[in-house]
């Protein structure tokens, strides 16, 4: 996404982004909306760009024939466990609208795009993260993104 839009970019571990940005080594971080108090950077962070882009869903893929292996006990755990997850899913948007109210009370500013620049914003990031996709596993990536992507 970062190289999409015409800058550099490095991968860094968390625990380093906080120096990198105190220092000025980087002008920003792409993180998702909650966790940057964990890590004190709301005192490195003058801005937030909406919208938002990828989101850090967590998925539980199974091969069929490893499902199939494991039996239906096993399956039954696994399927209540997920129920659990998607039960808790529509917490996520609420979560996320508090912790933009936590980070404003920081002084985090939010740099709302104007709708045309967020269609661009929005669309470069899917771009950009089928592309990544696609150079990890092209045929895999192809059949992922038909599954996965409207039409």
């Amino acid at each position: 996404m970062v190289e999409a839009l015409g800058a550099s970019a490095i991968t860094s571990p968390p625990a380093e982004v906080y120096t990198l940005m105190e220092r000025g080594t980087v002008e920003g971080y792409g993180w998702p909306t909650s966790g940057i108090f964990d890590y004190s950077w709301q005192k490195v962070t003058k801005y937030r760009v909406e919208p938002a882009f990828y989101s850090a869903a967590l998925h539980a893929l199974v091969n069929l024939n490893v499902w199939n292996k494991l039996g239906a006990e096993r399956q039954k755990i696994m399927q209540e466990a997920m129920a659990v997850i998607e039960a808790k899913a529509g917490e996520r948007i609420q979560l996320d609208a508090a912790e933009r109210k936590r980070q404003a009370e920081a002084g985090i500013k939010t740099i709302d795009l104007p709708p045309a620049e967020a269609k661009k914003w929005s669309d470069i990031a899917k771009s950009a993260g089928w592309a990544a996709v696609m150079k990890t596993s092209p045929e895999t990536g192809a059949k992922l993104k038909e599954l996965l992507t409207k039409k």
